[in-house]
C-alpha cells in the first residue's frame, strides 16, 4: 500500500508543527536538537514551521552559507531531527 507524496504533504500542512512560529522552532532547536548556538540564525532568517522540511534535505550550501552551520555533525543532526519532526510529528521528536 503506502502513502503518496501528495498525502504526506497534505498531512504535513495540517500538523501542529507546520504552524510553529520562529520562537517555537528556536525552542525546538534548543531543547530537542540541542544546538542553541544557531538560534540567532534561525531568528534572523525567520525559520518557522513551514520551513522545517527544508532542513530535512541535504542542502549543504543553505546550511553553510545561509544558516552558518559548518560542522558536518551539526548539519546531520539537524537533518535527522527535522526529518523526524516532519514525518512523525512533535510527539515522536520528544523521545
Amino acid at each position: 500500500m503506502g502513502i503518496s507524496v501528495e498525502e504526506m504533504w497534505k498531512s504535513w500542512k495540517h500538523s501542529e508543527v507546520y504552524n510553529w512560529t520562529t520562537n517555537d522552532v528556536v525552542t525546538w532547536l534548543n531543547e530537542q536538537v540541542k544546538l542553541p548556538q544557531y538560534g540567532e540564525y534561525f531568528r534572523r532568517n525567520r525559520i518557522d514551521g513551514q520551513l522545517l522540511p527544508r532542513f530535512a534535505l541535504n542542502e549543504n550550501n543553505y546550511f553553510t552559507n545561509v544558516m552558518h552551520i559548518k560542522d558536518l555533525r551539526h548539519k546531520q543532526l539537524l537533518m535527522i531531527k527535522a526529518a523526524d519532526l516532519v514525518l512523525f510529528g512533535q510527539s515522536a521528536s520528544n523521545h
